[in-house]
């Protein structure tokens, strides 16, 4: 081979080797993957490496859009790699379908440092859910308890009662409505003051809870002033007289209040669906009504707008 000759093989293969430098780092560097030049297309392992190069390409791509759905045909460690990295992000899509799903309970067992962050994260979100729900579960007892007394409130009785009225009307059954005051509250508030007052409004939910049925709904109204709604009742004065004598049994007693016993008395009035009407207002009215008349009685009583309509 001549000098000429030598110097003119040393050139090409100076080229190629450019080539396959500049070829190999437009793969890794360039955001177009470029076509392999002929120039190196013919040096033994260039397709092979040029294949697995962009596959990582098209991979990383695919991964950084969240699409983990590529395809690795090449063979060797760094497509094990890709495959077994693969197989991880999947994995982890799937744990994070499942916490938005709101399963706190899965963890990851590899990926080392990721791992230890994403169950940590799955753990203060099963944590933070917690409290979600006992602060929910807190505030629907508040919007429809009475604070003091633990009975259902106003509003709770005001939703309960169209209920109510609607199931007796499937039913074709009555419902009573009951409105409870305490006589002479106020003047156990002002003499013994509003902690005893408070303690008697306590004790007084507690009799009305024990004379009555499971069914029935109790509430404190506001104040001194109960209700009560007593469904599934036929229209028969027998099953009314039994539910009246048991509560008044309850309530017509002394009342412990700060180490002396008083005798305290209430004033219930009760209106009935269907008999004195089938929306809540005027059964309520009704019910009021029959509470006032009720406090012409010395002792705790029921005046009964309907009795008379009543079946023996």
């Amino acid at each position: 081979m001549t000098l000429n000759e030598s110097e003119t093989e040393i050139n090409t293969t100076e080229k190629r080797l450019n080539d396959v430098v500049s070829y190999f780092s437009s793969l890794v560097f360039d955001p177009k993957a470029p076509e392999i030049p002929e120039s190196i297309a013919g040096i033994p392992g260039t397709q092979q490496l040029a294949s697995t190069l962009i596959e990582v390409r098209e991979a990383l791509a695919m991964s950084r859009k969240g699409d983990f759905s590529y395809s690795v045909n090449s063979k060797g460690f760094m497509a094990g790699a890709l495959k077994h990295l693969q197989s991880n992000l999947n994995h982890i899509a799937w744990l994070a379908r499942q916490v938005a799903d709101g399963d706190l309970e899965q963890r990851m067992d590899f990926m080392g440092e990721f791992s230890s962050a994403f169950n940590s994260m799955t753990e203060r979100l099963a944590a933070a859910l917690r409290i979600l729900n006992e602060q929910k579960d807190q505030y629907t007892y508040r919007a429809f308890h009475d604070q003091l007394t633990g009975l259902k409130n106003r509003a709770y009785f005001d939703e309960q009662i169209i209920n109510e009225i609607a199931r007796a009307k499937r039913s074709n059954s009555s419902l009573a409505v009951v409105i409870v005051d305490v006589d002479k509250f106020k003047h156990v508030n002002d003499t013994m003051g509003h902690q005893a007052g408070d303690m008697l409004l306590i004790e007084i939910a507690n009799r009305l809870i024990k004379g009555t049925r499971e069914i029935d709904t109790i509430a404190r109204l506001g104040g001194d002033e109960f209700g009560m709604l007593w469904p599934n009742y036929t229209s028969n004065k027998q099953h009314f007289s039994i539910i009246m004598d048991r509560v008044v049994a309850h309530t017509n007693a002394y009342f412990e209040l700060e180490g002396s016993e008083y005798k305290i008395s209430l004033s219930m009035g009760i209106s009935l669906y269907p008999f004195d009407g089938d929306d809540p207002q005027t059964l309520l009215k009704i019910a009021d009504n029959s509470m006032y008349r009720a406090k012409g009685i010395k002792e705790t009583s029921f005046v009964f707008a309907s009795m008379d309509k009543l079946d023996d």
